[in-house]
């Protein structure tokens, strides 16, 4: 229960800027997480994924699905994760996660995370100096008490963030709204969003014919990517749960993703996002104390109560939120140097595909890696001596390796 309250308060402003970094409503972020929560504890009984992750919206897909949003539309985005939930269910049934980082070396994963961060960083950074009607406090006093929380936030993490990862969150988010009583900062925004639970389907507007087919089309391609990345990031992070668990248990990762699939198809019928079990909430919840999925059960409790008193999440001032969101920006980019291990060409082409998420978006950006990535390959095989008989084999023995 400590764990699991712990959790849930480091979870609640997380939640919070990953919705406005998705250009989501704060509450059908929140209702996500916790419907995810239920869901991974009814099917801790069944199947379990992992014992100590905490489901939930994450920062890394955040910019994907603003992608969405902005592309088709917050109306059309109930049926992207209706398909998005499908193929993932289809993923599950045939455990194709085991063929994603063949194809998507853990590198490229790394770039990609990256850029995103960038991405994340570039847009709450003005947040950290933004001012409420008036002007409040200025704009240099509220820069300097930015640079305080975030230089606080950083150092509580560097002396205890391995051993109490949420106590940076709530010291500075807690000590945020203390000061927020005495000076005038802006504070979050939160506008009422209904629950309504309705069947997902398509919203063409007026197109007809060929504009509406390819409309379509265009959602279920923007799916089936939403679905891969969503895969990729469970598998990332049931790799690094593994390392927390404080039992040293392995994950089972096609597990995983039948809580995913099952949350995702769920959350698509009253307007929610994707989720899935995100680093930060699973590291402070094992750090935290927990053993088994009983602390999500809290964690749900404790999201639940911040939905049932929206009015105290409007006193959240906006420059702490900013500071959790750059400190997930700042782990997400400093995460390329993991891909060092692998050598030097691994550590230069995840910092080309992070500057391509950055400068373009993220399917585009992993498209035009990957097939960078594919003839820088091709060619240093070829100057080996290879023939292309002989890199073909190679690449479709890799891809059905099973020591992978």
């Amino acid at each position: 229960m400590p764990a699991g309250i712990i959790t849930g308060l480091m979870t609640i402003p997380n939640v919070v800027g990953i919705s406005m970094l998705s250009h989501y409503p704060v509450a059908s972020g929140l209702v996500t997480t916790l419907f995810a929560c239920c869901i991974g504890f009814a099917l801790s009984f069944y199947k379990t994924g992992n014992y100590i992750g905490v489901p939930g919206i994450t920062s890394g897909l955040a910019p994907v699905l603003a992608l969405g949003v902005d592309d088709f539309g917050l109306q059309n985005m109930a049926f992207v994760i209706l398909l998005t939930a499908i193929m993932q269910a289809i993923a599950w049934r045939y455990n194709w996660q085991r063929y994603l980082l063949r194809i998507l070396p853990p590198y490229l994963v790394e770039g990609m995370l990256a850029g995103i961060g960038i991405n994340i960083a570039e847009k709450f950074y003005p947040r950290l100096t933004e001012l409420p009607e008036g002007g409040g406090i200025g704009y240099w006093p509220m820069l300097i008490l930015s640079g305080v929380a975030f230089s606080a936030f950083m150092w509580i993490f560097v002396k205890v963030g391995k051993k109490y990862p949420a106590l940076p969150y709530i010291i500075v988010i807690g000590a945020a709204v203390i000061v927020a009583y005495f000076v005038d900062v802006k504070r979050v925004e939160i506008p009422p969003a209904p629950f309504v639970v309705l069947f997902p389907l398509p919203d063409v507007g007026g197109l007809k014919g060929f504009e509406a087919a390819y409309f379509l089309a265009k959602m279920i391609g923007f799916a089936i990517v939403l679905a891969a990345i969503d895969i990729i990031e469970q598998v990332m992070s049931n790799k690094a749960i593994e390392r927390i668990d404080p039992l040293g248990r392995p994950c089972h990762t096609n597990n995983s993703l039948l809580t995913i699939w099952i949350a995702n198809l769920g959350s698509s019928f009253f307007g929610g996002t994707t989720s899935l079990d995100g680093l930060s909430k699973s590291a402070a919840n094992g750090l935290a104390g927990a053993y088994t999925k009983l602390s999500i059960l809290v964690v749900a409790g404790v999201v639940a109560i911040a939905l049932s008193f929206p009015e105290a999440l409007a006193r959240l001032p906006m420059f702490s939120l900013a500071v959790v969101m750059l400190f997930a920006a700042y782990k997400m980019i400093v995460g390329i140097s993991r891909a060092i291990k692998n050598g030097k060409y691994a550590l230069a082409i995840s910092g080309f595909c992070a500057i391509c998420v950055w400068q373009f978006n993220i399917i585009e950006g992993l498209a035009l890696t990957l097939a960078v990535h594919t003839i820088i390959s091709y060619m240093f095989h070829r100057h080996k001596g290879a023939t292309r008989r002989e890199v073909v084999e190679a690449w479709r023995s890799r891809l059905g390796d099973e020591s992978i």
